[in-house]
């Protein structure tokens, strides 16, 4: 029989037949399943593989900050200065970065 004669019989058999089993002469390991100690366990996904690969999922607060919130906005178009700022020495606590109105009429 040839590997593809012994896939096919195997997903003919029902799956309680099947459960934990691997086709004859294929690879359990490329089934979802390891071997370790004579015993077949179940492969788990580590998070944190996928965290290095830029697929990480997301916790519950992060993925709710993620569709819901759409990033800052100045209020007003006023920025406060920070004390070390050269934009204090004029007596001033805020400066305007940019018109409201130019914002508005886009």
């Amino acid at each position: 029989m040839t590997i593809i004669n012994n896939i096919l019989a195997f997903f003919k058999k029902p799956q309680s037949e099947t459960k934990d089993e691997a086709p004859e002469g294929v690879c359990a390991l490329c089934w979802g399943f390891q071997e370790y100690d004579g015993k077949l366990r179940k492969l788990f996904k580590d998070k944190q593989v996928d965290v290095n690969n830029h697929k990480d999922s997301f916790m519950l607060v992060q993925r709710f900050v993620r569709e819901h919130v759409d990033g800052y906005h100045i209020k007003e178009g006023l920025v406060h200065v920070c004390p070390n700022c050269s934009a204090l020495e004029d007596d001033k606590e805020k400066i305007t970065k940019f018109d409201p109105a130019a914002l508005e009429e886009s």
